[in-house]
């Protein structure tokens, strides 16, 4: 699983973490963030605490020049995060969340449902739409599309 934001929220990944550790998820946590924003914190070390053994939880920055897609914060909006943890994450299947996000039961089960063994992907949709002048229409060699944020 990852979990992305724009602003550091370790608490809101401590909830989301503990939820899903509740219904006996086993799977391995990513948490992306800017790295100005966890600087100083202490939240990489209060995340990566929640470790438990053959469990591991990694604090992750997008800016990190290890990365495949390595990216800074820039100005406004920081939706870029997602695109970012995505393509840098370390795992081949993905869950991918917002930190506000509380899984109510153990999300294992799908990577094992005929959907996403039949399309490699799931989706839901969000709240709002993506504006046309959103960089990830570029990123991804696509046209805008007017349809629910995925």
């Amino acid at each position: 699983m990852i979990f992305s934001s724009a602003t550091s929220n370790s608490s809101h990944a401590q909830t989301s973490d503990g939820s899903t550790r509740s219904y006996g998820t086993r799977l391995p946590i990513e948490i992306w963030s800017f790295a100005n924003e966890v600087a100083g914190t202490g939240d990489c070390a209060a995340l990566e605490g929640l470790s438990r053994p053959g469990i591991p939880v990694r604090s992750r920055t997008v800016e990190d020049p290890r990365n495949i897609f390595s990216m800074t914060r820039g100005n406004g909006n920081s939706y870029h995060i997602r695109v970012a943890a995505l393509v840098n994450c370390g795992f081949r299947e993905v869950l991918a969340m917002d930190m506000d996000n509380i899984p109510m039961v153990d999300p294992t089960f799908l990577f094992g449902s005929p959907e996403f063994r039949r399309e490699g992907a799931m989706f839901w949709t969000d709240y709002w739409k993506t504006h046309s002048e959103n960089p990830v229409w570029r990123w991804m060699g696509t046209p805008c599309v007017d349809e629910w944020e995925q």
